[in-house]
């Protein structure tokens, strides 16, 4: 049961958060916790008058909930994105990658969870006698085994999830330079077009062109700074 944030698991414990909630208060047989209160009124002569009443006691109760999971993109829509704008609106495609890089996170977040519940669970025993010719094989609920529990939990714990890394606009921009370059090139049809039209008139139209997008998108092997 998850009781605070330290309960949850270190690697997923930033999807999550503590909600404080003003709850009432109720005894062990439902009724409501209440306690004594003062309070004046005026009587039907006009006088003021004193009493007590019982009001019902609130306090704040921490749960751990999680976090909102925000805008999230898929990989095909921020590519669709890119297409778009074609190196034009960086700001947008920024936008886009900050939700699709979101959205992996998520997923991570909800393949962990499916991993922890898939825990193998424990073997007990039938309360069947054991055979006597075979001391080594124990009767066991479901035919499970302590040893072939522990291979099982050996294996579950070789498929745990890996966190998503997410990387900077910087470092997503070398890591597809080749994707982004081939997006932000004219189609060959207007590169031919650029190309005849330099021959003819002896102008860089088109050599100027593929620069510019090199130079937008450099070769991951450049050395990033720090």
């Amino acid at each position: 049961m998850v009781l605070t944030l330290n309960d949850v698991p270190e690697k997923i414990r930033p999807f999550y958060v503590l909600d404080v909630r003003r709850e009432q208060q109720f005894n062990d047989d439902g009724t409501p916790v209440t306690v004594p209160e003062p309070f004046t009124y005026t009587d039907e002569n006009g006088d003021e008058q004193t009493g007590t009443r019982s009001v019902p006691v609130f306090v704040d109760v921490e749960y751990v909930v999680e976090a909102p999971r925000g805008h999230q993109k898929s990989e095909a829509a921020l590519w669709v994105v890119v297409r778009i704008h074609r190196g034009h609106r960086d700001d947008i495609v920024r936008q886009f990658l900050a939700m699709h890089q979101n959205a992996e996170r998520w997923r991570f977040h909800d393949a962990y969870v499916a991993w922890l519940g898939a825990r193998p669970v424990a073997p007990e025993a039938s309360g069947q006698p054991d055979d006597p010719e075979t001391p080594d094989h124990e009767q066991w609920m479901g035919g499970v085994t302590p040893e072939q529990h522990a291979l099982d939990v050996a294996a579950w714990e070789m498929a745990e999830p890996v966190p998503y890394e997410a990387m900077t606009w910087d470092a997503w921009r070398f890591a597809n330079y080749a994707a982004l370059r081939r997006v932000g090139y004219e189609s060959n049809d207007q590169q031919f077009e650029m190309m005849h039209d330099d021959v003819k008139n002896g102008t860089s139209t088109w050599l100027d062109a593929q620069s510019a997008v090199k130079a937008q998108y450099p070769k991951a092997a450049m050395v990033l700074p720090l």
